[in-house]
């Protein structure tokens, strides 16, 4: 679905507002890029009938952050009260914003894990998918 591609690039283009010192990957990281790195990508997609053809996918991201080896966890704490904040809220290229359901980070292996789940409302009609924002009421 091209959706997922436009709201992955409206994130990772979020984060290099939010962020523009550090270097924001899509997908793994390489061994030299670790240090003071973000990384972003889909975790998980889920879709279930609503209704009908109506439709809940709930769309599931990460943000892993590699820290400097000098950073202190003050420094840490920082970049993930920012994507609390930053995060809460995505637009993608084409006018649909989308608000997350659920957010939170955690640290392990010297590095920070943020998750963020966005949820969309589509129809499916005829094999089509159509969102509840191209609908017209009559």
């Amino acid at each position: 679905m091209k959706m997922y591609s436009q709201i992955v690039d409206s994130v990772i283009e979020k984060l290099k507002v939010i962020f523009p010192e550090k270097s924001i990957v899509s997908g793994p990281i390489k061994e030299e890029e670790k240090e003071s790195c973000l990384a972003a990508g889909i975790s998980q997609v889920s879709e279930k009938c609503v209704n009908g053809n109506r439709y809940c996918c709930s769309i599931g991201l990460f943000v892993n952050y590699h820290p400097d080896t000098e950073e202190s966890y003050q420094d840490q704490y920082h970049v993930l009260e920012l994507l609390m904040e930053h995060l809460e809220f995505v637009s993608t290229e084409n006018g649909v914003s989308l608000g997350s359901v659920s957010r939170n980070g955690k640290f392990e292996n010297e590095k920070m894990i943020f998750e963020v789940e966005y949820q969309m409302f589509f129809l499916k009609n005829k094999g089509e998918d159509m969102s509840m924002e191209d609908m017209k009421l009559k």
